[in-house]
């Protein structure tokens, strides 16, 4: 979790700590990411955003950021999930994740 001390530290270990090529995953609010594009800057690439919507029509609030470090590649804007159906219950593919399953990003 993010402290006073901003996402910067946490970035400059993961780069300090990660190998040449290697990921650098990320979940964070939908509504900073324009901070964790900037904190990431030129260090890591093969960004890929992957939204988490609460329901389907309502904004995501939440971000899986997965990041390479030393890669070039372009930002891409994954397809995302949403979590929960209308009613509350989770949608089939956010339960098969929490189930155990993977989440392809």
């Amino acid at each position: 979790m993010e402290d006073d001390a901003g996402l910067s530290p946490w970035v400059d270990c993961a780069h300090r700590l990660l190998g040449q090529k290697a990921t650098l995953t990320l979940i964070h609010r939908a509504d900073r990411l324009d901070d964790v594009l900037a904190t990431l800057g030129t260090r890591f690439g093969d960004i890929g955003i992957f939204p988490l919507w609460p329901k389907s029509g309502v904004a995501a609030r939440r971000l899986i950021i997965r990041a390479r470090k030393g890669v070039a590649s372009p930002l891409k804007m994954l397809p995302g999930l949403v979590l929960h159906e209308v009613d509350g219950r989770y949608t089939q593919a956010a339960a098969a994740v929490l189930g155990g399953g993977a989440l392809n990003i």
